[in-house]
């Protein structure tokens, strides 16, 4: 798959979702409170989550791409991306529940 191609793929699925969860600040206190029975969490304490997520998901893109614009100054970055292979089945398993082992950091 072309990475380009890919990119504005997901571009337009992150847009989607973070659309599907706008409209959940808009509901009720009520909604957005509510604790399972099952003990599962609230939908406030899920969009905080989210929140908190992407949050230092960010950083570590903002980390990255100044480590990029620092490490081009030595790369022919076409060269770079026409030699680039992505591997979309590999991507796809990170979706995947239970795919991969994750330890919680200690600062969670």
């Amino acid at each position: 798959m072309d990475i380009f191609r890919f990119i504005q793929d997901l571009k337009t699925h992150l847009k989607l979702s973070f659309d599907e969860v706008d409209k959940w600040f808009d509901k009720d206190n009520k909604t957005l409170n509510f604790q399972p029975s099952n003990g599962g969490w609230t939908v406030q304490q899920i969009l905080e989550h989210i929140y908190l997520t992407n949050f230092y998901l960010l950083i570590l893109i903002e980390k990255g791409s100044r480590k990029a614009m620092l490490n081009y100054l030595h790369l022919d970055l076409n060269l770079e991306i026409e030699n680039y292979r992505f591997n979309q089945e590999k991507f796809e398993k990170v979706g995947k529940y239970g795919s991969f082992e994750w330890i919680r950091p200690e600062h969670m």
